[in-house]
């Protein structure tokens, strides 16, 4: 259920298959075909003394199909995490996910399709006419089973304020497999009528006013969106809150169910807590006239004025993983970012790649993430991604392409127990000609706990694939 995997040299030498071919850690398919290497002779053991098969997932590393032959009594349980929701899985917005998905219906056919919708925030998220043609496509290449995400109407994640706002959305995908033919606009029209009687055209006006701006918006869902992202990104910053309070009021003076009074006053309450008195968030950025010197503590010269924030959390739960603190300043050409990151287990972590690794390999365990927004070629809005680690590998991409390799710099310091860096990126980086009027940028921290579990830290609630759930800059 994670990357972490061991990236010592003995785990990463080359794969010789079958052919005599070697296969290269640098190729996607390593880490699967390692995998499946490691699973074929047991599915043939299990088959030849118990008559069994195994289950496993294409998930994570194993998500790309391995460059060998699998078992035939191994069944493959295709879960794609990285989906758009936003648009079907045949679709040229879900490319990734598509030919990993193509390629697994030519190794096996024993493939099911793992439903990754992903209800499981606080945010109504109209998924369900997405999911419909998803499953009609995977019955087109002859998958016929699925396997479900949601859960019971429970406190699990933020389980039962997500059934508040997503009961018919949850409704609907429970009956969508039955028959993906299906009318998906008659069935929310029924479970409306059935749950709300006369109050049901002003309910599907609240959700129809969040499903247009949601689909308008932009960007990327994924199963596991930040909901205050959306709330603000989706809801505030267009100003359809107002619009969608009236559908309510309106509703509550014609819902003539006493259990559809109930569910009314509960989508309300969820309604109300993101709504009323919430600001996106913003961060300023300190203007300086020389480049800043590398201070580990960033505490000595032109950082002295720069304002720190340590507003990074773990979601579900809320915690705090290790304190990791971020400052920006900026000048007429560069923004200067200074980061500390915490790091107990630091001297105990192996699943950590040493450094000179290939620009624009993703790495397991210890590192941080940026996302700053900024013109693409186009002019168009987009996000640039910069990743570091403690040893000095560096990722970047530009609107989702690691072949795109920007200019910027990066200067590290390395403790026992917390590492530095300090970022200089150039504004024509990021696509802009001047110091920019107007952007924004998030982080995410990585952390990896003696190898053992790694927890990720979003700073001020971020959704890496919203941009409007991002912290806006202002050039101070």
């Amino acid at each position: 259920d994670n990357y972490n995997l061991c990236e010592c040299s003995e785990c990463m030498k080359p794969l010789v298959l079958e052919t005599g071919e070697q296969l290269e850690n640098t190729d996607p398919a390593f880490r699967s075909t390692q995998f499946f290497m490691f699973l074929n002779p047991i599915a043939k053991m299990m088959k030849e003394k118990y008559g069994k098969s195994i289950l496993t997932f294409a998930y994570f590393f194993t998500e790309t199909p391995p460059k060998i032959k699998i078992e035939d009594n191994i069944s493959i349980s295709f879960c794609p995490i990285y989906k758009n929701s936003k648009f079907a899985v045949n679709t040229p917005e879900n490319s990734l996910t598509f030919n990993r998905m193509d390629r697994w219906l030519h190794v096996t056919p024993n493939l099911t399709l793992r439903e990754y919708y992903g209800l499981c925030k606080d945010f109504p998220r109209p998924i369900d006419v997405v999911a419909a043609a998803d499953w009609r496509y995977a019955l087109s290449r002859g998958i016929n089973r699925t396997y479900s995400e949601m859960f019971a109407d429970e406190d699990y994640q933020d389980g039962r304020a997500s059934w508040d706002v997503n009961s018919m959305y949850f409704w609907i995908l429970a009956n969508l497999p039955w028959n993906p033919a299906v009318d998906v606009k008659k069935l929310r029209q029924t479970f409306l009528t059935r749950v709300y009687g006369k109050a049901a055209d002003d309910v599907a006006e609240f959700y129809a006013l969040i499903e247009k701006m949601w689909f308008k918006a932009g960007g990327e869902s994924k199963w596991n969106d930040n909901p205050r992202s959306n709330w603000i990104g989706i809801v505030i910053k267009p100003g359809i809150v107002e619009q969608c309070r009236v559908a309510l009021d309106r509703a509550a003076t014609h819902v003539d169910k006493p259990n559809g009074k109930k569910m009314l006053e509960r989508l309300r309450v969820v309604f109300d807590r993101n709504t009323q008195n919430v600001k996106p968030h913003s961060f300023e950025a300190r203007s300086v006239r020389t480049v800043p010197e590398f201070d580990p503590e960033f505490k000595t010269g032109e950082w002295k004025q720069a304002r720190p924030s340590d507003n990074f959390h773990i979601y579900p739960h809320g915690k705090q993983p290790e304190r990791t603190v971020v400052r920006l300043l900026y000048d007429k050409k560069n923004f200067y970012i200074g980061i500390i990151c915490n790091a107990p287990d630091l001297p105990k972590v192996t699943a950590m790649a040493p450094s000179g690794q290939p620009r624009d390999t993703w790495f397991s365990g210890e590192k941080i993430e940026l996302f700053v927004t900024g013109p693409g070629d186009d002019g168009k809005d987009t996000i640039y991604q910069f990743v570091v680690t403690p040893n000095g590998n560096i990722f970047d991409s530009r609107g989702k392409d690691p072949a795109w390799n920007g200019e910027f710099d990066v200067k590290l310091h390395k403790e026992e127990t917390l590492w530095s860096a300090f970022l200089i990126i150039p504004f024509k980086t990021l696509g802009y000609k001047d110091i920019p009027k107007m952007a924004s940028l998030s982080f995410i921290r990585y952390v990896s706990q003696n190898n053992t579990r790694s927890t990720v830290g979003y700073w001020n609630d971020c959704s890496p694939h919203n941009a409007g759930s991002f912290t806006e800059i202002i050039m101070k």
